[in-house]
């Protein structure tokens, strides 16, 4: 067809074909050819035709689109929407993947209703089945099939859920690596800070209970200084001899306890010129010998004493661990030298000579080495003494005074047990000597008025008792081999004049006091008595409904003397008088009926030298000398309390629970709440007889059911005293859950 404008157009009768469109020229309609319409109008908009014309929102399968065929050099074709459908079914069939299919149908206009949820055919998605039924996850079975990568570079990518935008978005490992970095960054610098020295400031601590006060980790940390912390091994090799005395020069500048831990070596004497807390890690030594968890190793090249605690060292506490001496070392264990030092549990083992010694060696110096405790020691395999109480100051009185001892076990020693010499007023309790090669106990010529209550000695080779002086000390109960030895201070020798009626013993009891030796000169260096007092002093003075009684023992057969008590002044006897004692034997005079004026006379006319012996059997008032009570007798009831003076109470609820008992002495029976190990109670005994200055001796009678549980006194006051309860056992061992019955006994003292 020529390119003749449309008005040259044939009618549309005459053109046939199907590549003809209509065109309307008002009274005439004619057709033409693409090809002639756009040779007479210019190119056509397809698209703006397209936009303009009417929607139809569902098509039907002879519905027809315009398409371009690509391989029939771009002509325009038509498409049908049923092969459009089955094109894309064949298509979309053969390709595996991520998908997310959406059907819809209505069973009024669709044939694929029935269908519009689930898919014709079952598809894998990767590995995932899909069937249109379910959603399905398949990203992380894609990511866990993929190969590995085990060294990523920067330009790497990975999948990110965005939180932000809810999409899926990639990161690269360098962002990655530098997101992480600036993260780990603060982590770093805060636990750099934390392992600074100054770390341990920046960690609160908080104690359980009610009231507790929150503090740093550091101020807990610092209630005790520990040796570990300035470098102190404590295998027993390493010489840590140096950081021992660094740690105890912290603890002593900052006024609180030192840890010691393990078994430091000690190569060079230790000095305690100022007051110590010493405070020896884990288990104690116990009465079968075995060594405690930690103690300072004696190095055999120590030619000294080990731990000497000097003048101004007084009041210094060392408790548990010990001494445990190399072979060839020389020289003692522990030294006291000052007053008021306490060992509580101290081990010692194997030290050249003494393994605790106390007393002061200087000449003149005055120096006091007073009111020391031992609190259950244990000394061992020593090359002397166990435990050895002598002042070496011969030129003064006695610096070693008013010492206690309580359930020391020395045993296996080179020469005593336990030694005391140049001493006085030592009280040993519940003693356990046996073993040594010397004498269990051995109270030397200057021991005086050394006090023993119970205890055992066996199995010594020299003896298991020696005293020079046995009329100076008092002893009681103490098993000796198998026999029960006591020796009370109820009587005190006296030596009559050579010749004539001399007076030679009077008794004068005043309003409040009772002298209870007069004799007319003193008969031993070691026992001061008063002079003979005038007739106008000797005198009774008596508590309506009391009886006082005398007691004359006679040790010396060919002596004679005469015994007599007067009512109306010298020279009357009208009460009693035995006349002329001859042979041995104990004679008693009842003084119940005596007046004021009364008074005693021991006479000797007989010009024979003899051994007379007095004691009171019964005195009730106080008593008051310059001198000291002393006795010898082997039997009777000793010095203590007798009954009446004595009571007993049962605590309530639990363990710290106080109790009352307004006696000088008396019985306590625990509550038996659990006591677990490494754990203590006190509680308070309300005492009425009690002052601040007196000494408060307890003892444990029975009931504990934990062989490492024991009592002692943990503060006293006007009025009170504390008892402290505490099981040894090391952690997770046995719990005391006995009722402990704990005698006690109030001393009165003072301090000046």
């Amino acid at each position: 067809m020529s390119d003749a404008p449309i008005h040259d157009l044939p009618a549309a009768s005459s053109v046939a074909g199907t590549d003809v469109v209509p065109i309307d020229q008002g009274l005439v309609t004619r057709k033409a050819t693409m090809q002639q319409v756009s040779q007479a109008v210019g190119p056509i908009n397809v698209g703006v035709g397209i936009h303009g014309a009417n929607f139809k929102t569902t098509p039907i399968d002879p519905d027809e689109l315009g398409l371009v065929d690509t391989a029939d050099g771009n002509t325009l074709k038509k498409l049908t929407w049923g092969n459009l459908k089955a094109t894309l079914l064949a298509y979309f069939s053969a390709l595996t993947g991520t998908w997310n299919i959406s059907i819809t149908g209505n069973a009024a206009t669709s044939s694929l209703a029935a269908q519009a949820t689930k898919l014709q055919i079952a598809r894998n998605l990767d590995v995932t089945s899909f069937d249109g039924t379910a959603n399905v996850t398949i990203v992380a079975p894609a990511i866990h099939a993929a190969t590995n990568k085990a060294t990523p570079i920067d330009a790497d990518e990975a999948g990110i859920w965005d939180s932000v935008s809810g999409l899926l978005n990639k990161v690269t490992w360098a962002n990655i690596k530098a997101t992480l970095k600036t993260y780990f960054d603060g982590i770093y610098v805060a636990l750099t800070n934390l392992a600074a020295s100054g770390g341990s400031a920046l960690v609160g601590f908080l104690q359980a209970g009610t009231g507790a006060v929150l503090r740093t980790l550091q101020s807990k940390l610092r209630d005790t200084v520990s040796v570990t912390d300035f470098g102190v091994i404590g295998n027993g090799i390493a010489d840590d001899t140096t950081a021992f005395n660094n740690a105890r020069t912290a603890a002593r500048a900052a006024n609180i306890p030192l840890e010691i831990v393990g078994t430091p070596l000690i190569t060079a004497a230790l000095t305690i010129s100022a007051k110590e807390h010493w405070i020896f890690k884990g288990q104690i030594g116990n009465a079968s010998g075995s060594r405690p968890s930690s103690y300072l190793i004696k190095a055999s090249t120590v030619a000294a004493d080990l731990v000497t605690i000097e003048t101004f060292g007084s009041n210094t506490l060392i408790e548990y661990g010990g001494i445990v001496g190399q072979t060839g070392n020389t020289g003692d264990g522990y030294v006291i030298k000052t007053n008021g030092v306490v060992l509580n549990v101290p081990y010692v083992e194997n030290c050249g000579q003494d393994g605790i010694r106390v007393g002061v060696d200087t000449p003149g110096s005055g120096i006091n080495a007073n009111s020391f405790l031992l609190i259950r020691p244990t000394s061992s395999g020593n090359g002397r003494h166990g435990i050895h109480i002598s002042d070496g100051d011969i030129t003064l009185p006695s610096n070693a005074n008013t010492g206690t001892i309580i359930a020391p076990l020395t045993q296996n020693n080179t020469l005593h047990g336990i030694f005391v010499d140049r001493a006085a007023w030592t009280t040993i309790l519940n003693p356990l000597s046996e073993s040594n090669t010397g004498y269990g106990i051995n109270l030397g010529t200057n021991s005086f008025f050394t006090t023993i209550l119970g205890g055992d000695c066996e199995a010594n080779s020299a003896g298991q008792l020696y005293q020079a002086n046995s009329q100076l000390n008092n002893i009681y109960n103490l098993d000796i081999g198998g026999l029960t030895y006591t020796s009370l201070l109820e009587y005190a020798p006296i030596a009559p004049a050579t010749s004539g009626k001399n007076i030679v013993l009077n008794f004068n009891f005043a309003d409040a006091s009772i002298w209870s030796l007069s004799p007319t000169a003193s008969i031993s260096a070691g026992l001061v008595h008063l002079p003979a007092q005038s007739a106008a002093n000797q005198k009774v003075t008596t508590v309506a409904g009391n009886s006082y009684t005398a007691q004359i023992t006679v040790v010396t057969a060919a002596s004679r003397g005469i015994l007599r008590v007067g009512s109306t002044g010298a020279g009357t006897f009208d009460l009693a008088n035995l006349g002329y004692i001859t042979g041995t034997g104990i004679y008693e005079i009842d003084f119940t009926a005596v007046s004021e004026n009364t008074w005693i006379q021991l006479l000797n006319d007989t010009g024979s030298s003899a051994t007379w012996e007095i004691g009171i059997a019964k005195i009730f008032g106080n008593i008051t000398c310059a001198g000291g009570i002393t006795s010898s007798k082997p039997n009777g009831i000793g010095i203590g309390y007798a009954t009446g003076a004595g009571g007993a109470v049962t605590q309530l609820t639990n363990r710290t629970t106080g109790v009352t008992l307004n006696k000088l002495a008396g019985a306590i029976t625990t509550d038996t709440t659990s006591l677990a190990a490494e754990t203590a109670a006190v509680f308070t005994v309300s005492n009425s007889t009690v002052v601040i200055g007196d000494t408060i001796i307890p003892s444990v009678q029975s009931g504990s059911n934990s062989g490492n549980t024991v009592v002692s006194i943990a503060g006293v006051t006007n009025g009170s005293f504390d008892i402290q309860v505490a099981n040894n056992n090391a952690a997770g061992g046995t719990a005391e859950t006995g009722a402990i019955i704990i005698n006690f006994a109030v001393i009165k003292a003072v301090s000046a």
